[in-house]
């Protein structure tokens, strides 16, 4: 079975995509050092589907349990609106619709004996509200990256349905990018974040190379990953295109795949082993417009 996590964020950057003042972080999992230019407000959604499988791997002398979870979630949508604040400095909101169709056999975790039925359940609702900053440190310079800190907050109350987190959900990670021609940028953030659930921390990682193909097209490739303190690392491998439909207006898609099967092995798996998204799909839009100049 193959892990994801769904997650997903690439960036154009301002020296390959198309614009130098304007770079949307979406879609993908990596963020770009770019921000908002000041006085300039950067409206961000799209619609997603991610498809999850868990399959115990256990020896051929047992009955082979198949299919223990699964699930289909559909974001719709996911949004993001990034105000910029300053000359390198933007403002950061962010939420989604989700409805997450799963089905659970707790025959095989349980240990009871006891044929119990298979629970299916749909949660659908609004994911809390996560505001944030996003502050450029430095410009690229020769081998030296450019570089920005992004950091964002979860919080309680501000979601519906299970989509509440119980605790603060704070989020910190520093980007980078590189020019490695005039139309190919390598970018890579490292960052840590908390649930609002588990008071573990998740570290997290993306290495994305985009492209400019044309004066409006641009593709991306992305290796990223999850590595949480109390489970299995996940990774996974996503690719997408943005194509600029005029000046400020951008049409993006993307679809991701999970490398790894966490947990399949082990007698007591961790639950965001099982979630982990094997399959995802993303489509969606970005816009700036002008506030002040």
């Amino acid at each position: 079975m193959r892990r994801f996590f769904l997650p997903l964020i690439i960036l154009f950057l301002p020296t390959v995509v198309h614009t130098q003042q304007w770079s949307p972080d979406r879609p993908g999992r990596a963020v770009s050092p770019v921000t908002v230019p000041a006085g300039q407000l950067s409206l961000e959604a799209g619609v997603r589907w991610e498809r999850a499988e868990f399959s115990p791997v256990i020896p051929e002398s047992f009955a082979d349990p198949g299919v223990i979870y699964s699930h289909d979630i559909f974001v719709l949508p996911a949004g993001m609106a990034r105000l910029g604040l300053g000359d390198h400095f933007e403002l950061r909101l962010s939420s989604s619709y989700r409805r997450w169709v799963w089905e659970y056999d707790p025959n095989f975790l349980d240990g009871d004996n006891v044929d119990d039925p298979v629970i299916e359940k749909t949660d659908a609702g609004v994911q809390f509200l996560t505001v944030g900053i996003k502050s450029a440190l430095m410009e690229e310079r020769g081998v030296l990256p450019a570089m920005a800190m992004i950091a964002g907050l979860g919080l309680p109350r501000t979601g519906s349905g299970g989509y509440q987190v119980q605790y603060l959900a704070p989020d910190f990670a520093l980007a980078f990018s590189h020019s490695l021609s005039p139309k190919v940028t390598l970018t890579y953030n490292f960052g840590t974040r908390w649930d609002g659930y588990v008071v573990t921390p998740i570290g997290y990682y993306t290495a994305a190379v985009a492209a400019q193909l044309h004066s409006r097209l641009a593709a991306f490739v992305e290796f990223y990953g999850d590595l949480p303190g109390h489970a299995p690392p996940i990774h996974a491998l996503d690719a997408g295109i943005s194509y600029a439909l005029f000046d400020g207006f951008l049409i993006d898609g993307a679809i991701a795949y999970g490398l790894n099967s966490p947990g399949e092995k082990d007698d007591d798996p961790d639950l965001s082993n099982m979630i982990a998204t094997d399959l995802a799909v993303e489509i969606g839009a970005s816009w700036r417009l002008t506030l002040w100049e």
